[in-house]
């Protein structure tokens, strides 16, 4: 054998061992790109589910809040219907009180609205 073959086998086994290698190496960065594919995936998927169950608590207490906004409002209406129901009652049975304080709060107002500015 020639040294020039002993070179070429050398190289083609060298060649041949990288060849190899690269194959490894491709094989490796297939599956490292696969697996991060799936990480991705996972995360996106547990990403979605906790903004679902955050939408969803959310709901709830909107709801809940919205519950006890119409009560405290069906309170507050039942109270401002008594109260004039009240009023009606006092200014009817005493009209004479009813008509003075009245005019006293007018005077109270024009007196606060007619004071010079300084």
């Amino acid at each position: 054998m020639s040294s020039t073959d002993s070179v070429d086998h050398a190289f083609k086994k060298d060649f041949d061992g990288m060849s190899r290698h690269a194959g490894v190496l491709k094989d490796d960065v297939a599956a490292l790109a696969h697996d991060a594919v799936q990480t991705a995936k996972s995360g996106a998927s547990e990403l979605r589910e906790g903004a679902m169950r955050s939408v969803e608590s959310a709901k709830n207490k909107l709801g809940e809040a919205a519950d006890v906004a119409k009560d405290e409002y069906a309170v507050a209406k039942h109270k401002a219907v008594e109260i004039g129901k009240s009023l009606k009652d006092v200014m009817g049975n005493h009209p004479v009180a009813t008509v003075s304080v009245i005019a006293g709060v007018g005077i109270l107002v024009g007196m606060v609205l007619s004071r010079p500015r300084a």
